[in-house]
């Protein structure tokens, strides 16, 4: 691509994110070393950075000049930034702006400016810190997205890398990439790529010929990520295969062994109802939570166990086996 071709694709692309975001910050962020490269099956590159003496993350799309002057990575960088941009809660990462190149305007890049989270993802902040308050962070985690849910706004990506945790041990919800807002169907994408992270797929997405979300599948995968948290054992550990972890969700077998160990993994299992409409909301799993995180302890959730009434086919369900 030649200079005036890339300064052209650039004013393109300062056009499109104005138009749902002024906060262009070209220029103004001091770009700092690389903190990791995103994993295969997504793309970019996350840098540390400064913005007015502040630590930032830069979520950069970077090396993808094929990509960046497509319609449907225009539409996917706006979609992510519409969605983010009017978002403000304790529980969800803050997002300061937008760059469009990082050393040079020919150096094709957009990027996305958030807070800085220097505990990193909450599993590898648990791998450090394993004596931390882990009802504390499920409790944050739930708080963020119900906040989301409020908004009318679907994750659609919820598991634990998704969740990062702040210098001051903060959960905070992130990677709005497959996020959409409800009611706004400029934000919809297509079915198709809303595959997500297989362990955290509700059991309804596999039974669909073409694959949706809503906020009953966000509810499943919060289920799946807090027991994660709780258990230190992802969904469907034992088993190993992913083509056997597909026909395992397919088939509504439970991500977890059964039954709870403890009375506040009752409040997650009714997150883990395989029929969705039976699936309780992120409303009643905060305040359940709140009463738990309270101090109430086994009592409150007596309202938690009451809900069973249709999850008891799901508890009596087989411990998950290997084979």
């Amino acid at each position: 691509m030649s200079p005036d071709e890339a300064e052209i694709l650039r004013r393109t692309i300062v056009q499109k994110l104005e138009q749902v975001d002024d906060r262009n910050l070209d220029g103004i962020i001091a770009i700092g070393t690389i903190l990791r490269t995103k994993k295969q099956g997504s793309f970019g590159v996350i840098y540390k950075g400064v913005y007015n003496t502040t630590e930032v993350c830069i979520k950069a799309f970077k090396d993808i000049e094929n990509d960046v002057s497509s319609p449907e990575f225009l539409r996917r960088l706006v979609r992510e930034v519409k969605v983010w941009c009017e978002l403000a809660h304790t529980h969800v990462v803050q997002l300061h702006g937008w760059i469009s190149y990082l050393e040079s305007k020919q150096n094709l890049c957009p990027s996305l400016v958030s807070n800085w989270c220097g505990e990193g993802d909450v599993k590898a902040f648990l791998r450090r810190c394993p004596e931390a308050d882990r009802r504390a962070l499920v409790y944050g985690i739930a708080r963020g997205l119900e906040y989301l849910h409020s908004k009318e706004i679907v994750h659609a990506d919820m598991k634990p890398q998704n969740v990062v945790v702040s210098d001051e041990r903060t959960p905070q919800l992130c990677d709005f990439g497959l996020s959409f807002i409800i009611w706004d169907t400029s934000t919809h994408i297509n079915p198709s790529s809303l595959a997500g992270t297989l362990r955290y797929i509700a059991p309804e997405v596999c039974h669909k010929e073409e694959p949706f979300r809503d906020k009953r599948t966000d509810v499943w995968a919060f289920g799946c990520t807090a027991m994660e948290i709780l258990r230190n054992t992802r969904p469907y550990g034992t088993i190993k295969n992913e083509f056997a972890v597909h026909g395992a969700i397919g088939g509504s077998a439970p991500p977890f062994a059964l039954p709870a160990a403890q009375p506040i993994e009752e409040i997650f299992l009714l997150c883990l109802e395989p029929t969705p409409e039976h699936r309780i909301n992120m409303q009643t799993v905060t305040e359940l939570l709140g009463q738990n995180h309270s101090g109430g302890g086994q009592a409150d959730n007596s309202s938690a166990t009451q809900s069973f009434s249709h999850s008891h086919q799901f508890l009596n369900t087989a411990i998950l086996s290997s084979t």
